[in-house]
């Protein structure tokens, strides 16, 4: 796998002209208890901003070890890439999680290359509503205890693959689930906050907005106003 840089090109708002969309598919990840459906219409809304490959991945996260759902993905993404063209992922929570494993892994097949990697809500630091919440249910789901804001959390060891273009996207009204201060990613390109939830974050214009600017110019939009956000 090589990790392929993107020409740069110039933000603007997704609907304006001369905004294009990458070369290569886009992969779509969701995450912890959740189903491809939820990151339908982000698909749809990338569809007709003209992203022609997209690829809404699924998975059952209740079951399994994150490792082993990590080499499903990687697969898919080494099929997806077959062509040998860049393959850009957008991941929603635990998806980035699953996302960083699975491209920290050595190749399988020649002429693989990773575009780039939209990070929706995810995890980063751990997530305090799965601390809270792993001592009751941890038995009946593997995944919650290693993606708890616990210090000796599996989230601390998830590698960040060397290279890697990755932009995070946190909602401003996720207090449970992923905080801000809880999406930041060492060695992450960008970084924003918008409003939304941890849920509605997907379902959103602006986050689809958000996600092609990163896709196609590595930045997102920086056009809230400004305000101080804990890290």
């Amino acid at each position: 796998m090589s990790i392929r840089p993107q020409p740069p090109t110039q933000v603007a708002d997704p609907k304006s002209d001369g905004i294009h969309p990458p070369s290569g598919p886009v992969v779509l990840v969701h995450g912890f208890l959740s189903h491809r459906a939820l990151l339908a219409p982000l698909g749809r809304r990338l569809r007709r901003i003209g992203y022609d490959r997209i690829r809404n991945w699924g998975y059952l996260s209740t079951s399994g070890r994150l490792e082993d759902i990590a080499t499903q993905l990687r697969a898919e993404l080494e099929h997806q890439g077959k062509d040998g063209g860049p393959v850009h992922v957008v991941t929603h929570s635990m998806g980035a999680l699953l996302a960083r494993l699975a491209l920290a892994r050595e190749p399988a097949s020649a002429g693989f290359s990773v575009g780039r990697v939209v990070m929706i809500a995810p995890p980063s630091q751990g997530s305090p509503l799965a601390r809270v919440c792993a001592p009751l249910l941890g038995w009946l789901l593997p995944a919650l205890p290693r993606i708890s804001d616990r210090a000796d959390s599996f989230v601390h060891r998830v590698p960040v693959p060397a290279g890697l273009e990755a932009g995070v996207i946190a909602g401003r009204w996720d207090v449970l689930a992923t905080p801000v201060a809880c999406t930041h990613m060492e060695g992450q390109t960008d970084h924003t906050c918008i409003r939304g939830t941890h849920l509605s974050l997907p379902l959103q214009k602006n986050t689809a907005r958000q996600v092609h600017s990163f896709l196609s110019a590595g930045r997102f939009i920086h056009d809230e106003p400004a305000r101080k956000l804990p890290r």
